[in-house]
């Protein structure tokens, strides 16, 4: 016979009363027995040893009928409902008796508990059933008064949740904890039971006098905590009286953890006020940077006050700004309030004082810059480049200083490249001084330099690039190993005349099989790179260069380091530079014999698309990464659906399709003007790649970025030279069209197209490969009291004959690093929901092909279907690293897109009786019209048709 492994369950070796809390260790158990359950059920045959291990086994189900269990309406309701299906289902009597025994233990087991906060618990899931009962309202009040701790926080956390059903019971607290009750903890029911501004203004006063009367730490913070509560909720009437005491606690308060909450009731209340501040709020600040300034205030105040400024310059003082120079068109020559406070700690004395809020003041600038790049980055940079300037004269120790100001100079040159621009000859110059051991400072600043550089199109610009690449070039190296750093920087941002010289020094050093070729496909994929830009057209030694990397590639892939992502990188950039030299041979046919395009020049367009539609399926298997890896694949796939469109509007001599709908133009380009004086006037071919370089000087200094924003101008230019062609002469059209389409080869040729971040690393994470959600069903109690649970068993069944309702409720995480790449991709949300017996399988549907929305209502083959489109400006982020110390944190918030639907499931789906499954998949859905799964969890919920 079948035995149950009893070994398997934790809740077998497990006293019954003393289980923990009601938790996931309740449901993971639960689960566990009613798969045991299930597998002997659909046992072969009806033996009795099957009924005898199935009778054992539900005797340990009472098992999990803890003391704590019975506070969870949810969980009893779901064991309880599971037993009856199982006493329905069974034909056996000693089956039926362990069942019927389990509800005996229960009711048993329940008579025992006698404790007051078990009571209190239960309550707190079911305010919305007691709003009026006097007893329940006079016990939750006697036990607020309780000496036993446990009783009075479970009195405390029923009266939150029965406070919003009742004003009965919100007068009744109100009068219990304002008529001269000290007891502290009561407070954080205040906010729950002043319900007018006046009741509001009773209550501050009552906290205040608490606060003032009160010695311990505690009982302060409580005070406080519960004021600013108060004051969130009715900021009209208390919010001047509250800040004035805020500010008092800053500077007068003797006590350092009083002092530190003050400082994070500050950054709250900057978050929650609204941009009209009174003038109360500005002296506040000023005691705010009159403490930071403290040269002996503790680091964690120094911080917190940091966090407090910082947050007051993006919340008020920058909006201000932005709405004053939209308004004006015009910035001001002078920062915003606050970044002149910030930029003045960073001063090298109070570096010697304190490094860590040194730093602390370097990242808030750093992050206000990434948020506010055409407010501040020409400020912060100016600044940072004078301690540099300070720093090359000696007068300063610039060690310590050194590796956090050229990463903050990186990371605002990603946002603002023109404000590092401005000081290139100077970083050249810090560049030049640093000595082998300073391999990170050499990094970031190199990382500054080609961001600043990137399109650059002056002779001096390229003369500093010419300098940059022989410094990087003869520098001193601590190892082999700083050089392939600076190598890989080098390829992620385009520079691969640079990348080829040091990748070549590498490789020849290199005597491990596997990594020399890794190396020397680096060296291969630099040099035809490096050609392809140099030239301004493909050649077959570059094809053939990338044909060698990608046979080094192979070799260097090992069964633990596959390499099948930068394989399939290699592979279709040597597809597109094969297509690229057709191309060229082809438009210089017809501009040399005026011959339209026929059948080859067909087959090259589609094989361009194709490249294209491989390039965006590479991109569906990463959609968790990074945004430079989706940036740089987005912008190859771009690229050659732009010289399709090309071959079919210059070569071919047909409009483009009605499918393609270019962009938007960058404003004031000079690829645009330059082109369209070259189509009319046959001007030399030369021209557009040195119009391409000169329109690039404007743009993002991101290679992939730089790459998407060329495109943008040649899309928009191609719609214009499209409308000039149709007014040529026939008789000389394919001619003008081939050289406009030598042209456009030639840019595209002059614009080098960065490696990822993402080609560099070994293996692809788990994470990486989709973007992560979370969904769950609710029914319409659960969704209106969602923390508290109140979930009776009418909830999880529905009598044979009735509908069954519920709401689909999901989130979708964005990572940071991706954000804004799919601020501007993702569109909407397609969701497919199953509805089906739990027994019998029934797999969500993964198609792409959807229909439009019916509305929450399953249709005639059980599936229900919705689209939901996002809406960005509802995401909310929540930082992974930092607290309240004043630690970064902000760079890293991943954003949280909330979505639901109605799911309505009609009686006649439910056509018998049992147990159901609600299955749903979830999809993305960009604005090019492309779906892809989401990787989802909780997308199954059951309930029963009894």
């Amino acid at each position: 016979g079948f035995v149950v492994p009893h070994a398997h369950f934790r809740v077998f070796s497990s006293s019954g009363g003393s289980g923990g809390g009601a938790c996931d260790a309740h449901l993971r158990e639960f689960a566990q027995l009613e798969a045991q359950a299930k597998a002997l059920a659909l046992s072969p045959g009806a033996s009795s040893s099957a009924a005898g291990a199935l009778a054992e086994l539900f005797a340990f189900y009472g098992r999990l009928l803890t003391a704590d269990a019975f506070t969870w309406p949810d969980f009893l309701a779901a064991v309880f409902t599971k037993l009856a299906e199982h006493f329905a289902a069974s034909a056996h009597e000693s089956v039926r008796s362990a069942i019927v025994d389990v509800f005996r233990q229960g009711r048993a087991h329940l008579a025992q508990v006698n404790d007051p906060s078990k009571t209190l618990q239960l309550m707190e899931t079911m305010p919305s059933l007691v709003p009026s009962d006097a007893a329940v309202h006079a016990q939750v009040l006697r036990s607020l008064r309780a000496d036993d701790a446990d009783e009075q926080a479970a009195a405390i956390a029923a009266a939150r949740a029965l406070l919003p059903h009742s004003p009965a019971m919100q007068d009744a607290v109100f009068q219990l904890i304002v008529d001269g009750d000290t007891d502290t903890e009561l407070l954080r029911l205040l906010p729950h039971a002043a319900t007018s501004s006046a009741s509001a203004q009773t209550a501050w006063n009552h906290c205040g006098v608490l606060y003032h009367d009160l010695a311990d730490d505690r009982s302060a913070i409580r005070c406080l905590r519960a004021m600013n509560a108060l004051t969130e909720l009715h900021a009209v009437r208390l919010l001047d009286d509250h800040l004035q005491l805020v500010q008092h606690a800053v500077r007068n308060d003797p006590r350092p953890i009083v002092r530190n909450f003050a400082m994070l009731s500050v950054q709250a209340l900057i978050s929650a006020s609204s941009p009209a501040m009174p003038e109360a709020f500005g002296s506040l600040i000023e005691s705010v940077v009159d403490r930071l300034c403290e040269t002996t205030a503790p680091l964690k105040t120094k911080c917190l006050a940091l966090r407090a400024v910082e947050r007051w310059c993006r919340e008020h003082a920058l909006d201000v700004r932005t709405h004053e120079r939209v308004a004006n068109e015009a910035s001001t020559s002078q920062p915003p309030p606050g970044i002149e406070l910030l930029m003045e700690l960073l001063r090298p004395e109070c570096f010697s004082q304190s490094a860590v809020a040194w730093r602390r003041a370097l990242e808030s600038l750093e992050i206000l810059c990434l948020e506010f790049p055409e407010d501040l980055s020409v400020y912060v940079v100016g600044c940072l480049v004078e301690l540099v300037e300070i720093a090359l004269t000696g007068d300063i120790n610039f060690d310590g200083m050194k590796r956090p100001i050229f990463t903050a100079l990186s990371h605002i040159a990603f946002a603002s490249s023109a404000s590092a621009a401005a000081h290139v000859h100077v970083l050249l110059r810090a560049l030049s001084s640093l000595s082998a051991a300073d391999s990170s400072s050499r990094a970031a600043l190199a990382v500054t330099l080609f961001r600043a550089l990137r399109g650059s199109a002056s002779q001096e610009d390229g003369e500093s690039l010419d300098q940059l690449e022989r410094q990087l070039m003869d520098a001193e190296y601590a190892s082999h190993a700083d050089r392939y750093e600076i190598a890989k920087l080098a390829m992620t941002h385009g520079y691969f005349r640079l990348a080829f010289a040091l990748t070549a020094t590498v490789a020849t050093a290199s005597d491990n099989e596997c990594f020399g070729g890794w190396l020397r496909a680096l060296c291969a994929i630099s040099d035809a790179e490096a050609s392809v830009a140099r030239d301004g057209r493909v050649g077959l030694d570059s094809i053939y260069q990338l044909s060698r990397a990608a046979a080094y590639v192979d070799t260097a892939s090992t069964s633990r380091f596959k390499l099948g992502f930068q394989l399939q990188v290699v592979t279709l950039r040597a597809e597109w530079m094969k297509l690229v030299l057709q191309a060229q041979q082809f438009a210089g046919e017809a501009e040399y014999g005026n011959a339209k395009g026929a059948a080859r020049e067909a087959t090259l367009r589609d094989r361009f698309r194709s490249t294209a539609a491989q390039y965006r399926s590479l991109r569906s298997t990463l959609l968790g990464a990074d945004a430079s890896t989706l940036e740089a694949l987005d912008g190859a796939a771009r690229v050659c659906e732009l010289l399709a469109v090309a071959v079919d509007s210059f070569l071919l001599l047909q409009p483009p399709p009605l499918t393609w709908q270019p962009t938007a133009p960058v404003a004031s380009n000079a690829l645009l003007s330059s082109l369209s004086a070259t189509a009319t006037t046959a001007t030399t071919a030369t021209t557009a790649t040195t119009a391409t370089t000169a329109a690039a000087s404007s743009f993002s200094p991101s290679s992939s970025s730089f790459v998407q924003q060329t495109c943008q101008a040649l899309e928009a230019n191609i719609v214009e030279r499209v409308m000039v062609l149709q007014r040529v002469d026939s008789s000389r059209r394919a001619s003008v069209g081939g050289h406009v389409m030598l042209q456009l080869l030639r840019a595209m040729c002059a614009t080098p197209l960065g490696l990822s971040q993402h080609f560099f690393r070994t293996a692809v994470q788990s994470p990486e490969r989709r973007i992560a959600s979370s969904v769950q069903f609710l029914t319409a109690a659960e969704n209106t009291a969602f923390t508290s649970k109140p979930r009776p068993r009418s909830q999880l069944g529905v009598p044979f004959g009735t509908d069954f309702n519920s709401l689909l409720k999901g989130v979708v995480e964005i990572d940071a690093s991706a954000r804004g790449y799919w601020r501007e991709k993702l569109l909407a949300l397609d969701v497919e929901v199953r509805v089906g017996q739990a027994d019998k399988t029934s797999a969500a549907s993964t198609s792409t092909a959807w229909a439009l929305g019916n509305g929450g209502v399953v249709d005639d083959h059980g599936v229900i279907r919705e689209r939901i489109v996002l809406d960005w400006s509802q995401a909310v982020s929540q930082a992974r690293g930092g607290g309240d110390d004043g630690g970064r944190g902000g760079r890293e918030a991943s954003a949280f897109l909330a979505f639901e639907t109605p799911v309505h499931v009609t009686a006649a789906t439910l056509g018998t009786k049992g147990s159901f499954q609600l299955r749903a998949v979830v999809l993305a859905v960009d604005r090019t019209g492309d779906v892809w799964q989401l990787a989802a969890t909780g997308c199954t919920r059951g309930f029963i048709v009894y």
